[in-house]
C-alpha cells in the first residue's frame, strides 16, 4: 500500500545520504530500464518489467542521455 511505498522512498533516500548521493526509487527504476535497453533487452520486455500498458510510455521513459548522444556522434 501507500505506507509501504513511503517506507521504500525513505529508505532509498537514507541510503543515498549515507553515500552522499541524491537518489529516489524513480531514479533506480529509470536506471534499470535504461541499462536493460543498453544491454539489448527488447523494448517489449522492458515495458513489461515496468508494468507499462503501452510501448510509447516506455519509449518516453528511457530517452537517450547525453552520453548516448556522444557515443552516437563518435560512431559516425
Amino acid at each position: 500500500g501507500r505506507a509501504c511505498t513511503r517506507t521504500v522512498q525513505r529508505r532509498v533516500a537514507e541510503i543515498g545520504r549515507q553515500v552522499d548521493l541524491a537518489v529516489s526509487p524513480h531514479d533506480l527504476r529509470h536506471t534499470m530500464a535504461k541499462r536493460a535497453l543498453d544491454e539489448g533487452a527488447p523494448l517489449t520486455v522492458v515495458s513489461k518489467l515496468l508494468g507499462h500498458a503501452r510501448l510509447e510510455t516506455t519509449a518516453r521513459y528511457v530517452q537517450p542521455g547525453w552520453g548516448d548522444l556522444e557515443k552516437a556522434v563518435e560512431r559516425i
